[in-house]
């Protein structure tokens, strides 16, 4: 039961973590990614 939540997370956080790659490069490519309320 817990080795499954650990599982859960893991995949959770990688599909975040990929999802946000993804995402973070759209923006890029619209122009649109800001750092620190700032224009990259």
């Amino acid at each position: 039961m817990i080795l499954q939540k650990i599982k859960d997370e893991i995949v959770t956080d990688i599909f975040n973590n990929i999802c946000s790659k993804e995402y973070d490069y759209f923006r890029i490519q619209q122009g649109y990614l800001y750092n620190n309320g700032t224009k990259i």
